[in-house]
Order: structure tokens, then C-alpha cells, then sequence
């Protein structure tokens, strides 16, 4: 493989390189959001409330299986 054909090659592998850096980055931020979010309804009296439903729900679907 000739010299300029590598360079092609090595400046689109670098290319290919952080525009997956900068989509794993992205990823993070959501995932910390999601959680974030998740952490936050978690906490609310609505959560807190309708767990015993959820519970039963899940409960009842256990049982049909």
C-alpha cells in the first residue's frame, strides 16, 4: 500500500475514532439524564403511592405465567 493510501486510510479511521468518542460521550450524558430523571420521579409521592399497585400488578402477571 502506498504512502498516500495509508494516510487516506489513517485520517478516516481518526474520523471514524471520535465521532465514536463523541457519540459515547452523548450516550453518558442521556444515561445521566435517564437516571437523573428516574432518581427524581423515584422520589416523588406519586412513585410512593402507586407502588403497591405496581407490586400487585407485577404479582398477578407472575402468577398467570
Amino acid at each position: 500500500m502506498d504512502r498516500e493510501t495509508q494516510a487516506e486510510l489513517d485520517a478516516v479511521r481518526e474520523s471514524f475514532q471520535g465521532e465514536l468518542e463523541r457519540k459515547a460521550a452523548r450516550i453518558a450524558q442521556l444515561e445521566k439524564l435517564i437516571h437523573e430523571v428516574d432518581h427524581g420521579y423515584r422520589a416523588t409521592l406519586s412513585w410512593r403511592i402507586t407502588a403497591p399497585l405496581r407490586a400487585i400488578g407485577r404479582l398477578s402477571r407472575t402468577l398467570r405465567r
